[in-house]
């Protein structure tokens, strides 16, 4: 080892002003730093640090955190270090929690972003719990069931635009959407929307399919859809409508006026405005 001085006491219980080491520095004691300590090399210390009496304290690397290294901090006891197994682990004395905090440089003034308390539960104090990765979330298998998948792993609010549909080209081109408000929730795979629909139409509908387009997720198959709830949906407002399935090849909501228990279109009534409101929920592909 090799120890070069710059000022200070020199011989039994020698002092330091600026010390540079080069090589293996290994203290049995204590040690008082007021000044700059530069190792390049190895530094093992067996007993305690003391950074002018705050900061740093405690034990470094005794081996007696879980039969591995650590760093201890004194009198409040948290610690920092890796298990036998070569976890990281970050521990709070008993009955404490961990906190971590943000946006500050001074200690304990920060924005509290992070709090795991003492009784382990996870509390996400300020923003959002942010799902990085597609196709990952919220994994429930810990809990008893029988599915095939307990992981949630979408969440989703938006807004769609339904439009009325007829499946003959000649009454689809007279069709002009006056109000066309939708809005949607998917938990997972399940979508549940909310349509508010006005058009006219110019032509008188043929005997033809009728329904609702641009759901906004495509479903697994064709459905049906009985937990649909429709309402005034015809020139005459005692007409109901309902639900009787979404096609198979495109997202379209089909209905009918329950006459004939078909979805014709020439059974809704001729030209004309006509009105729709409904509550659908289905799942998504």
């Amino acid at each position: 080892m090799t120890i070069k001085q710059l000022g200070g006491v020199f011989g039994r219980n020698p002092t330091f002003n600026d010390v540079t080491i080069e090589g293996q520095l290994t203290f049995d004691g204590d040690i008082d730093v007021n000044s700059d300590l530069k190792v390049d090399g190895d530094l093992e210390v067996t007993g305690v640090v003391d950074i002018n009496g705050t900061g740093l304290r405690g034990t470094v690397g005794d081996g007696s955190f879980n039969q591995s290294a650590y760093l201890g901090f004194q009198s409040d006891r948290a610690f920092f270090g890796y298990d036998s197994s070569q976890n990281a682990i970050v521990q709070s004395t008993a009955n404490k929690g961990i906190v971590f905090e943000v946006n500050d440089n001074t200690y304990g003034s920060g924005s509290r972003a992070l709090h795991i308390k003492s009784d382990t539960d996870v509390e996400v104090t300020a923003g959002n719990l942010i799902i990085g990765t597609s196709g990952k979330g919220i994994d429930f298998s810990a809990t008893a069931g029988t599915g095939t998948s307990e992981l949630l792993d979408d969440y989703e609010e938006g807004t769609w635009t339904p439009a009325a549909w007829y499946q003959n080209g000649t009454d689809q081109a007279a069709v002009t959407n006056v109000t066309q408000t939708g809005t949607y929730t998917k938990v997972g795979n399940l979508v549940t929307v909310h349509c508010y629909l006005t058009w006219t139409i110019s032509t008188t509908p043929v005997n033809d399919n009728i329904g609702v387009k641009n759901l906004p997720f495509t479903q697994t198959s064709q459905q049906a859809c009985a937990a649909a709830i429709v309402g005034n949906a015809a020139t005459n407002p005692a007409t109901t409508w309902t639900v009787v399935g979404i096609g198979p090849s495109a997202p379209y909501v089909y209905l009918s006026d329950g006459v004939e228990g078909s979805n014709k279109a020439d059974e809704v009534g001729g030209t004309g405005t006509k009105t729709l409101r409904f509550t659908l929920t289905y799942e998504a592909a």
